[in-house]
């Protein structure tokens, strides 16, 4: 009953925030999809556990885990109602963008750089004559063995460049004229790369979901009726490419290819003896099966170390450059050694969020930390689409970079990032160019409405 009560909760207050805030919901997708698919699989994991996991080697489920995660969820959700609420929207977007050559000319140059960004990614591939795709290769061997600088640079910035490309995709829709459609058929292009290169989900993942979110200025725009009109007339490519259709057909072509990537790998690739067994522990079981180890060591058991997970988290960690609030959880869950050995072999497990904020903080303390992370992450994500929707380019992806270190709490449980100064160096970068911008943008403003009232007087003179 109380699972059923908080899946009915949390999918009312999805409903109402799709309705009145479908900007934050389109901008907040790459934590929002990863937090959905957790709660599936700790419902599943609750009503029909114990179910085995396979890499924990245990059974877990089967009690009622629920709801501390639905809970965590529910506040990330509420904190999007409040943070995306029209009226403060309105009072920040009080002149519409203008469209000025400086960032028609950066568009370009962007574009162009961007190709041959991506022809010597291709050429590199080719020349080094190892396609995974063609091989049966894993993504992590090609990547270790054989990838180029480019290829690192295309995965590990990968949030970045499409996040550069949303913005050029959507900056003249808003200005009133129609979307830069080069900029999908350019990520297409890198998308197929990635399909070449082995890689099922994540890629895939990443990059739409940071493609779209400056797509979601759009949306708000729309909330407060400031979006322009698209002119009378159309191209035909640009005609077919606005209609909603050609958007539901061209996801649900990505969509099978997922699919169909996936299964080579499970059938192909990696050859399990139970290709469907192993797929039930990817989707329903591991997203969920280390807050199920937690829930049970802290909330049932009573087993909470503080120290220690301060300890493995920030002074002590086994591997300080990657996420140590996993490494912990592994420790944890597994023991030592394990998951040292794991680590070491580049095997990271699912999960993180809100188990991290648990481990340091106990269930009590947890969830004010939930709410003060919700809300710097969904503030930083709505500087963005304000910064988009008043063409601030700098600012934009300044805030993309801050705020990709945020989501990779809810995506993996790391809060080591915090640490680190260049972190610190990116969120002081972006308080400059969010002032220097700020700055041009309220001068602008100004000299627009000079320009209105001169030609009022004007108009009332005769002149």
């Amino acid at each position: 009953m109380v699972l059923v009560f908080c899946l009915l909760s949390l999918l009312l207050a999805f409903v109402l925030i799709l309705e009145f805030r479908i900007a934050g919901l389109i901008a907040s997708s790459f934590i929002l999809f990863v937090l959905t698919g957790r709660i599936v699989s700790i419902a599943y994991i609750d009503i029909f556990g114990p179910v085995f996991s396979v890499q924990l080697s245990q059974y877990v489920g089967g009690s009622s885990s629920m709801p501390i995660l639905a809970l965590s969820v529910l506040i990330f959700l509420l904190v999007l109602a409040f943070v995306f609420r029209p009226t403060r929207i309105r009072r920040m977007l009080r002149r519409p963008l203008v469209a000025n050559k400086y960032t028609i000319l950066t568009s370009n140059i962007f574009y162009y750089s961007s190709i041959f960004f991506v022809l010597l990614l291709y050429l590199d591939m080719f020349r080094r004559g190892h396609i995974p795709l063609f091989e049966q290769m894993e993504r992590y061997e090609y990547a270790r063995l054989y990838a180029g600088l480019l290829h690192h640079v295309a995965v590990d910035y990968g949030f970045l460049i499409a996040g550069m490309f949303g913005y050029f995709f959507v900056y003249p829709r808003l200005v009133g004229r129609g979307y830069f459609y080069r900029f999908p058929i350019l990520l297409g292009i890198i998308l197929v790369y990635f399909v070449l290169t082995g890689h099922r989900y994540s890629a895939f993942f990443e990059y739409s979901s940071f493609f779209i979110l400056p797509w979601a200025s759009v949306a708000l725009l729309k909330s407060i009726n400031a979006l322009p009109p698209l002119p009378a007339r159309l191209s035909l490519f640009r005609t077919i490419m606005s209609k909603r259709g050609t958007w539901v057909f061209i996801s649900v072509v990505g969509i099978c290819l997922v699919i169909v990537l996936i299964r080579n790998s499970v059938v192909s690739v990696r050859a399990y003896d139970d290709p469907v067994a192993m797929i039930k522990q990817r989707v329903l079981i591991q997203p969920a099966e280390l807050w199920w180890a937690t829930w049970d060591r802290q909330i049932q058991n009573g087993e909470w170390t503080p120290g220690m997970a301060w300890k493995l988290m920030f002074e002590d960690p086994i591997d300080a450059s990657r996420n140590t609030g996993i490494q912990y959880l592994m420790v944890k869950a597994l023991g030592y050694e394990r998951a040292r050995d794991l680590l070491s072999q580049g095997t990271q497990y699912a999960g993180g969020y809100p188990e991290v904020l648990l481990e340091l903080a106990g269930p009590y303390a947890a969830l004010p930390l939930a709410f003060l992370f919700a809300a710097v992450t969904l503030t930083l994500l709505r500087l963005v689409l304000i910064a988009v929707s008043r063409g601030c380019l700098a600012t934009a992806i300044m805030g993309i970079y801050v705020y990709y270190g945020f989501t990779l709490l809810y995506i993996g449980g790391m809060l080591n990032f915090l640490t680190t100064p260049t972190f610190w160096l990116k969120v002081a970068m972006l308080f400059i160019v969010y002032w220097f911008e700020g700055w041009i943008y309220s001068q602008n403003r100004r000299a627009a409405i000079y320009r209105i009232e001169t030609a009022g007087v004007n108009l009332v003179k005769g002149r």
